[in-house]
């Protein structure tokens, strides 16, 4: 078991991690994320990696504090 941990917590990627909830229908900014490393295992589909890539975007559903931004 404990191997299977620390193998899953191998491979970590930069991914975009909301720092507080965040409302539907919001225009984000790069104030309300941080790049965060997660481990291959937990990554989402499609989860943003860069700023860039949600600056300016409106949120379509709810993102709660701690959860991996989706494009």
């Amino acid at each position: 078991m404990r191997g299977e941990i620390a193998a899953a917590l191998d491979g970590k990627l930069p991914k975009l991690v909301a720092l507080r909830d965040i409302p539907a229908n919001i225009r984000l900014d790069e104030t309300m994320v941080e790049v965060k490393e997660v481990p291959r295992d937990w990554q989402q589909p499609k989860a943003l990696t860069a700023t860039e890539e949600l600056v300016g975007q409106i949120t379509a559903v709810p993102i709660f504090a701690g959860e991996q931004v989706l494009s």
